[in-house]
């Protein structure tokens, strides 16, 4: 399960939610509004989302309370293991092997069109030119290659060399 995946079944159980507390409450509400980060300490679990939180005021209830109805409902989805409820209404989110394994086969997919990006802590597509390159990846020593620390083959923008 990729992000994207987890943020639509998160607006999926959240919606009804919402709605059931007060009507109209859920309107407009996308996938987008609901930010999925990586916890900084593993032990919390694979995805932590703040959605209980964000939305409490507007439903007229407890975060803490309401991130406890979400995380009932967001542990019936398929490929989520386990979802806990931390400090005011953090909702953390621990993925099944299978699910986790589909996310890494999603990455290696992708090969070097994907990368992690260490400041956010998420996974981002990336558009890399196929026509730069370096030393360090190519084995290419003609100067035109800049020493750029990417790691991936291409053909040398200067000597049409490919490492």
């Amino acid at each position: 399960m990729n992000p994207d995946a987890l943020a639509e079944a998160l607006l999926s159980v959240v919606a009804p939610l919402a709605e059931a507390r007060r009507p109209g409450s859920s309107e407009g509400l996308t996938a987008a509004d609901f930010v999925l980060e990586r916890p900084k300490n593993r032990d919390h679990g694979d995805w932590a989302s703040n959605a209980a939180m964000k939305l409490a005021k507007n439903v007229g209830t407890n975060p803490r309370e309401f991130a406890g109805e979400i995380a009932a409902a967001l542990a019936e989805t398929p490929g989520v293991a386990s979802v806990d409820v931390a400090g005011p209404g953090f909702i953390n989110i621990r993925l099944d092997a299978a699910a986790a394994g589909a996310l890494a086969k999603t990455i290696v997919d992708a090969g070097t069109d994907m990368v992690l990006l260490p400041s956010e802590r998420s996974l981002a597509k990336v558009a890399l030119s196929p026509l730069r390159s370096c030393r360090r990846c190519t084995g290419c020593f003609c100067p035109c290659c800049t020493g750029c620390g990417w790691r991936r083959p291409n053909r040398c923008t200067g000597c049409a060399s490919t490492g």
